[in-house]
């Protein structure tokens, strides 16, 4: 006669991850209705990221913020073919500006940028905060970096390591200068610190 009783079987492979509900985190399997309240003080100190369903966003920060962030980040490396003379070209030419933008969102799709609205904002806000880092020099870096790099210099000028960086760092601050491009080293390719920055202002 056959079964008389079909059973449904959820054949998925089950997921275990960890969910906010009601005024705790509980670890949950997926494709169940298993939930258990996870009892921990290190997680209940960071409360308030637990409805945070984007990296690239927060209460405080804006989703283009974060990638016109990313982008000066990559540039200064000089990763995914970007410079911040690139970028400072590119101000010239907006819509360039948004597809250099668009490029670099599209494969992020975890940030969640929205084509046409994020990359649009994060171009309005590097044309504001790219003159300002241009004009910034120094001061781009945090008081503490600066103290401690003068420090540097002031006991280490003489040293036989030092001694000879003044002579190396010079045709890059006359190019620097010259140019208006942000100072790299030219002899390692190394991006300059702030200890190399004030070097170039002493010679």
């Amino acid at each position: 006669m056959g079964p008389r009783h079909r059973f449904s079987v959820n054949a998925q492979e089950l997921d275990l991850t960890l969910l906010p509900r009601g005024d705790s985190l509980s670890l949950h399997l997926t494709g169940t209705d298993y939930f258990e309240p996870l009892v921990n003080d290190e997680l209940d100190a960071l409360r308030d990221y637990w409805d945070g369903g984007l990296l690239s966003e927060s209460p405080q920060l804006y989703r283009a913020e974060y990638l016109a962030g990313e982008v000066i980040a990559l540039a200064q490396r000089a990763e995914a073919g970007l410079s911040m003379e690139l970028l400072h070209q590119q101000l010239l030419e907006p819509e360039q500006l948004v597809r250099t933008l668009r490029e670099i969102a599209t494969p992020r799709y975890r940030e969640g940028y929205e084509k046409g609205i994020h990359d649009h904002d994060a171009a309005l806000i590097l044309a504001q905060l790219l003159p300002l880092l241009a004009s910034a020099g120094l001061l781009r870096f945090d008081p503490q970096a600066r103290a401690l790099a003068m420090l540097f210099w002031a006991q280490s000028a003489e040293t036989p390591t030092v001694s000879g960086w003044a002579e190396r760092l010079l045709p890059c601050c006359r190019f620097s200068s010259c140019s208006g491009a942000p100072m790299r080293c030219c002899s390692c390719r190394v991006r300059c610190s702030p200890a190399l920055l004030i070097g170039c202002k002493r010679v």
